[in-house]
């Protein structure tokens, strides 16, 4: 069943309810937090695209080697969450998906201002009673009858409770017919499955046949980002005569980003630019000069010496004469002091 467009949720709400912890907590208590990480990881890659995830061989390897753990250890995982009620095993093992209970609550609650929301009777874990409430649900078939005559739809028990009115005009409304009966449709109607587009891009500008892994990695990155921002990062790539590593590390940047619209990689790339652009001077850039302070400036300065006058020299001579005369007082006084006391000392 091809998802509709944008039908995943930028954000999806981790509740910490009981019941809900107590099953996570089992998960970790058998692989540690690097397998609680990887059930977070599995969640994210379920909201993203639907409130379900397709679980098949590729899925398993591309997702083994985005988180970098073994297969075999990813599917350890995997089991322990049918094991402990993370994950639906019914329908993993019917259908080959990731779903629960919760998931589609919280995934149903989030849409309910979009206009449309298509649903498969057949993956809904939901009672009649809690999807009723929700009024904007249509439901599609997983496959139509005119892709493959021998594929027999399967119905759930969830159809006994689905209203017959309410069936029958969806049948009439949203069975899709295949392009083999619209014999009426011109080649420019022909609707081209999504990611052809992006793989004829690879190898009409890369000119190398597409291996199986290089063809896993673009269905991965439309998957996880879209294929027109797939072709755009491989369009880049070719513009720089760069090869589709090149092309994957721009992917794995919007990624890390969270960019998943064409106008959020225009404004990524305009802040870009900015960041680029340094702030431009007219002319000669200004010399920063360093003002002194007025002491330092009176420190620095030399003093000029001006020769004496007459009058301040002989001012000068009698001061001389009379520290020079003070000091031969003093010098009699402290001599008269030390042949006094030399005496005194000799008398018996």
């Amino acid at each position: 069943m091809a998802r509709p467009t944008n039908a995943g949720l930028d954000y999806f709400p981790l509740d910490t309810d009981i019941d809900q912890d107590d099953k996570l907590a089992l998960v970790e208590a058998d692989f540690g937090i690097k397998g609680f990480g990887i059930v977070i990881k599995l969640l994210m890659k379920i909201y993203a695209t639907s409130y379900y995830y397709e679980w098949g061989e590729k899925e398993q390897k591309l997702f083994s080697r985005r988180v970098n753990v073994d297969i075999n250890y990813l599917s350890d995982v995997v089991n322990a969450t049918f094991k402990w009620d993370v994950f639906n095993s019914d329908l993993y093992k019917k259908h080959g998906i990731l779903t629960s209970r919760g998931v589609q609550k919280r995934y149903f609650e989030a849409c309910v201002r979009r206009k449309e929301v298509e649903v498969a009777r057949e993956y809904l874990l939901l009672s009649r009673n809690e999807i009723e409430k929700y009024k904007n649900i249509v439901y599609v078939n997983i496959n139509p009858p005119s892709v493959d005559e021998n594929v027999n739809i399967k119905s759930s028990s969830l159809d006994e409770n689905v209203d017959a009115g309410t069936q029958s005009k969806v049948e009439e409304s949203k069975v899709k017919e295949s392009k083999g009966n619209n014999s009426n449709k011109s080649d420019d109607d022909v609707v081209v499955p999504p990611g052809n587009k992006a793989h004829e891009f690879y190898q009409q500008h890369f000119q190398i046949i597409e291996n199986p892994i290089t063809s896993q990695n673009i269905d991965f990155w439309i998957d996880d980002l879209s294929e027109e921002l797939v072709i755009e990062a491989m369009s880049r790539a070719a513009l720089a005569l760069k090869g589709y590593p090149y092309a994957e590390g721009i992917m794995k940047n919007w990624d890390k980003a969270g960019i998943k619209t064409m106008d959020e990689v225009k404004v990524a790339d305009i802040a870009f630019e900015n960041s680029k652009k340094k702030p431009s001077y007219g002319g000669n850039p200004s010399i920063r000069k360093e003002t002194l302070p007025d002491w330092a400036k009176e420190e620095n300065q030399q003093i000029e010496e001006k020769p004496m006058s007459e009058e301040e020299k002989a001012a000068f001579m009698e001061r001389l004469k009379k520290i020079q005369s003070f000091d031969r007082e003093k010098e009699t006084q402290i001599e008269s002091t030390l042949h006094g006391f030399k005496v005194e000392n000799k008398r018996p």
